[in-house]
């Protein structure tokens, strides 16, 4: 077996906003090429402007960090109701027994949990 031996540079809080307010700033002002009517549609409702032409539509900041934030709130409100679920479930010791004399097969132990 062979390691890998490396060093990880993390990316500071500043660099991380700088990408940030980059990424923000192409997408008001550069936009995405979107060649689906239905997608253009959708951006249109949400505040994405628009260009049917080239298929481009250009979103404000103010209306995707608004996106970003809804999302944030989504996935929080997912976590604390996925803590909160009681697990059921099974064990298994998986072990699977053959004797090739008889040909008979025998599973392992099967065992029912629960948590709270």
């Amino acid at each position: 077996m062979r390691y890998i031996n490396s060093n990880v540079e993390v990316l500071s809080v500043e660099e991380i906003q700088m990408i940030h307010d980059s990424t923000m700033d192409l997408l008001e002002t550069v936009g995405l090429k979107v060649p689906h009517e239905e997608w253009l549609d959708m951006a249109e409702e949400s505040g994405a402007h628009v260009d049917r032409d080239n298929q481009i539509m250009r979103i404000p900041r103010k209306v995707m960090e608004t996106i970003i934030e809804e999302k944030r709130q989504q996935a929080e409100g997912q976590k604390k109701k996925a803590e909160s679920k009681i697990l059921y479930g099974h064990i298994s010791t998986q072990v699977q027994m053959v004797d090739y004399a008889t040909k008979r097969e025998d599973a392992g132990l099967w065992r029912t949990f629960t948590t709270e």
